[in-house]
């Protein structure tokens, strides 16, 4: 039986969930329908299971028309399914190949058309910064730093996405885009000795903004700084915010873009 998808609630998830608990009293209060989270995650669950990318643009065009919010799809319902889908594979209920389609789907739309939201939130918030959101090149999927990405240009950052990055890669766009600090997202399949590396390469380079370590790698290892060379690990995008805070001065409007290798 496939594992459905279900409201699940994680350390960084915490001002997702507030933010649509928000959003549930602003929409009961205008008179609109209520969707359950449960029911929101599940139904997005499915049509990406269809890897057909109209049905799944028709299942999340019906959640927002019922009153589902933007922002509650990219936070909560997205990653809700994408666990989902992950752990159908764990289970071995559905294909690599076929949670590969179904995350692509998800995917597509928090690059195409589900970070609006962030943007319109970045126009109320003071610019923090510029930072380099790389993802190596062994990683399988990108839609955890896709969302971080809007996260973070949610709250006024100025963000340089990276996909597929190598550790030149990373050191040749830290030094051209400017940035104030670089954030890498890995998951747990690299090496230490990997990550070792590519940070060794930025730093050795003469880069001289706070490397970020973000990721399920986090996990791996006691001693990720350690053994990494980054100088800060984290777990949400309020702990990027707050480094970048502390080390940079007010910038220009946010911006956000797909860096070219």
């Amino acid at each position: 039986m496939s594992h459905e998808a279900t409201d699940q609630t994680h350390g960084g998830d915490i001002n997702a969930v507030a933010m649509h608990a928000l959003s549930r009293l602003i929409r009961r209060a205008q008179g609109t329908v209520d969707v359950s989270v449960a029911d929101a995650s599940r139904r997005l669950y499915a049509a990406a299971k269809t890897a057909d990318r109209t049905v799944f643009m028709q299942e999340a065009t019906a959640l927002i028309a019922a009153g589902v919010s933007e922002p509650d799809i990219a936070n909560i319902h997205i990653p809700n399914a994408a666990r989902a889908l992950g752990q159908d594979w764990v289970d071995g209920t559905m294909t690599f190949t076929t949670v590969s389609a179904g995350c692509a789907i998800l995917q597509g739309y928090l690059r195409q058309t589900g970070l609006r939201w962030a943007d319109e939130a970045a126009m109320l918030a003071t610019p923090v910064g510029t930072v380099l959101l790389a993802v190596p090149p062994y990683e399988q999927h990108t839609i955890g730093a896709t969302l971080l990405a809007g996260q973070l240009r949610a709250q006024a950052v100025d963000v340089v996405l990276a996909y597929h990055a190598d550790a030149d890669d990373i050191t040749r766009l830290a030094t051209t885009e400017k940035v104030d600090a670089v954030l890498i997202s890995s998951s747990r399949s690299p090496t230490m000795d990997a990550l070792a590396n590519t940070i060794g390469t930025l730093k050795n380079a003469g880069a001289a903004m706070p490397v970020i370590l973000g990721g399920s790698v986090l996990d791996q290892d006691q001693d990720v700084l350690g053994k990494t060379g980054a100088d800060f690990a984290v777990q949400t995008w309020q702990e990027v915010v707050q480094i970048l805070t502390a080390t940079t001065i007010t910038h220009a409007a946010p911006t956000a873009k797909t860096a070219a290798k």
